[in-house]
C-alpha cells in the first residue's frame, strides 16, 4: 500500500462502481475516501462489509448543506452511523469514519476510527482554533475546511497545524477553492495526516481539489519537505494556467528539491507580506507574476533588471535575502518564437494591441527588431504614455483594419478560457490581409482570435512557445539551470 499521504475521494452512483474506482486507485493512494452520499440509497451493513480494498477506506456521509451530495437529513445521517457501530465487529478494522460536527456528540464509535470535521463554504469561519479543540473531544483525527477566495487567506492553515500539533491533535486542513490549492500540495509536509485528491480530471468532490495523479506526478507531493524550496504564480485566477505543469515539469527533469504552487489573490502586496512572514514554514525562491500584477510586481521590487526598467512592468520575481528582485522574461519569450518564423523582421509593420504588461513586452522586444510598430488600444491616456516611452504609433482601437500590417499582436486577455474565451480583439475581415496572427493568450491553445486569423488565411502563432521560453528564462534566473526547449516541449506533449 503506497505511503504518500493521498487519499483519493471517489464519489459512483452505485457500489459496483465503487468497488471498481477503488480497485484503481489503491495503487495510489494511501486512503480512499467513499463518498455515499452520490449514491441514491444509503448501503446497509453487508454492502458496506464487502468493499474491499489494500488502502484504508474512509466512509463519508455529508449532507448537501455541509458540501455534500444529496440532501440527507440529520436523522438519516444518525441511523446510518448508529447502525454502524451496532455492527462494527463485522467491518475492516482499518475502516475510518468522517462525522461532521454537528452530530458527533450522538454517534457512538470509537474515537480512534472517527473523523470529526466541519466545512464552512462562506469563507468567514471564526475561532477556527477553538472549534479543533472541540472536535477533538470526540476523535483522533480533525478536519477543518474552509473555503477561501484569495491565498493569503489560506496560509494560516500553517500556524492552525503547529497550533494542533503542540496540543496533540492530528489535524487534517483544507482551504478550498483556486486559493487554497497551494496548502493542499503542502500541509502533509507539515504533518497533516493525508490530502484529499480528486479521482481524476473533473471528479472532484470539493472546489479546489487536485487529481491523485497529479498531486503524485506533476506536484510530487510525497518528496516535498521541510527544506524543499517553493515557488509560486501569483495571478488574479490561477485556473486556467499552465504554469504549474511547465515548471514542476522542469524540477522534475532537473531534479531539483522546488515546487511550484498557484497563489491566486486579489492583491499581491499582501500576498507577498504574509508569505515573507514567519506565518509561511518554507523557503520561497520567488514567483511568476502574471494578469493582473505585472505592474504592480515592479513597483513592489527592491531592484529591477534592464529589461524589466525599460518595459515598466515584471513578471519575475527572485528572493535573494529577503529582497525581491524583479525581472522581465517576457521579452525574450515573446519575440524567439516570432524569429523562428521571420529571420528578418527588420522594417517589419507590427500591430500590437492592448496596453498592459503583455503589450509593453512585446512593443520593447519589437522595437528592439526595428519594426514599425503601431499600438492599439482603448485607454488613450495608456496609448499616450506608451507613445511618449517607446516612440510608436498608436491608434484608439475601435473597428479597425489590420490589412496592412505583416504581424498582428493580441496583448490583451480576451480569448483566455473562462469569460473572455469567446471574444477577439479582431474579426477576419479585419485580419484580411495580415501575414500572421500573433496571441499571447496560450489557453486554450486555438482563441477566437486564432479562428478569426485562420478564416482571413493568415499564419498562426498562439501563446504556448512564448510561454515555454520565458519559463526557461525564469528557471536560469531562480536555479541558474538553462533549460533545453525541446525537451520540455517533447515532456510537455508526452
Amino acid at each position: 500500500m503506497p505511503d504518500n499521504g493521498i487519499c483519493t475521494s471517489i464519489a459512483c452512483d452505485s457500489l459496483s462502481s465503487i468497488q471498481s474506482a477503488i480497485d484503481l486507485h489503491e495503487r495510489q493512494s494511501e486512503f480512499v475516501e467513499i463518498r455515499l452520499d452520490a449514491l441514491s440509497d444509503i448501503p446497509d451493513i453487508g454492502e458496506i462489509s464487502s468493499l474491499k480494498s489494500t488502502s484504508k477506506l474512509i466512509l463519508t456521509l455529508r449532507p448537501s448543506s455541509q458540501g455534500g451530495l444529496r440532501g440527507l437529513d440529520e436523522g438519516e445521517r444518525l441511523a446510518f452511523w448508529n447502525s454502524i457501530a451496532v455492527n462494527l465487529a463485522a467491518l475492516d478494522e482499518t475502516l475510518l469514519f468522517d462525522i461532521e460536527h454537528d452530530i458527533i456528540t450522538a454517534v457512538p464509535l470509537p474515537r480512534e476510527r472517527v473523523i470529526a470535521s466541519i466545512h464552512d463554504f462562506s469563507g468567514d469561519i471564526d475561532d477556527k482554533d477553538l472549534i479543533i479543540e472541540r472536535l477533538a473531544l470526540h476523535a483522533d483525527l480533525v478536519k477543518i475546511a474552509w473555503m477561501t477566495f484569495d491565498a493569503r487567506e489560506s496560509i494560516g492553515i500553517f500556524k492552525l497545524q503547529d497550533q494542533a500539533r503542540a496540543r496533540g491533535i492530528d489535524l487534517i486542513p483544507i482551504a478550498m477553492g483556486e486559493a487554497g490549492k497551494l496548502t493542499r500540495i503542502l500541509a502533509v509536509s507539515k504533518g497533516a495526516p493525508f490530502s484529499y485528491c480528486a479521482s481524476g480530471e473533473g471528479a472532484t468532490t470539493a472546489p479546489g481539489q487536485i487529481s491523485a495523479t497529479e498531486m503524485q506526478e506533476l506536484y510530487r507531493m510525497d518528496s516535498i519537505r521541510e527544506t524543499t524550496k517553493v515557488f509560486g504564480l501569483i495571478a488574479g485566477d490561477t485556473n486556467y494556467s499552465l504554469s504549474p505543469k511547465i515548471h514542476n515539469t522542469i524540477f522534475n527533469e532537473t531534479e531539483c528539491d522546488c515546487v511550484f504552487v498557484p497563489m491566486q489573490t486579489r492583491a499581491i502586496h499582501s500576498l507577498i507580506e504574509n508569505i515573507l512572514s514567519d506565518e509561511f514554514p518554507f523557503e520561497v525562491g520567488g514567483f511568476a507574476v502574471t494578469n493582473p500584477f505585472k505592474i504592480d510586481a515592479m513597483n513592489l521590487a527592491d531592484e529591477l533588471d534592464e529589461t524589466a526598467r525599460r518595459t515598466g512592468a515584471v513578471n519575475t520575481l527572485k528572493i535573494l535575502d529577503r529582497r525581491l528582485q524583479g525581472f522581465n522574461t517576457d521579452v525574450r519569450g515573446f519575440i524567439n518564437p516570432l524569429k523562428r518564423r521571420f529571420a528578418d523582421l527588420k522594417s517589419s509593420r507590427v500591430a500590437v494591441i492592448g496596453t498592459g504588461g503583455a503589450a509593453r513586452a512585446a512593443i520593447a522586444a519589437l522595437t528592439d527588431e526595428h519594426c514599425e510598430v503601431t499600438v492599439f488600444g482603448r485607454d488613450s491616456s495608456k496609448l499616450s504614455s506608451l507613445r511618449d516611452e517607446f516612440h510608436v504609433a498608436t491608434e484608439v482601437l475601435s473597428n479597425n483594419r489590420f490589412n496592412d500590417f505583416r504581424v498582428v499582436v493580441n496583448a490583451t486577455p480576451l480569448g483566455t478560457l473562462g469569460r473572455f474565451q469567446d471574444e477577439s480583439v479582431a474579426s477576419s475581415t479585419a485580419l484580411e490581409g495580415a501575414e500572421l496572427a500573433y496571441d499571447l493568450v496560450y489557453n486554450p491553445s486555438e482563441t477566437k482570435f486564432l479562428k478569426e486569423a485562420r478564416d482571413a488565411g493568415c499564419q498562426l502563432l498562439g501563446g504556448f512557445e512564448m510561454l515555454i521560453e520565458q519559463a526557461a528564462e525564469q528557471q536560469r534566473i531562480w536555479t541558474g539551470n538553462s533549460i533545453d526547449i525541446g525537451r520540455v516541449l517533447s515532456l510537455l506533449e508526452a
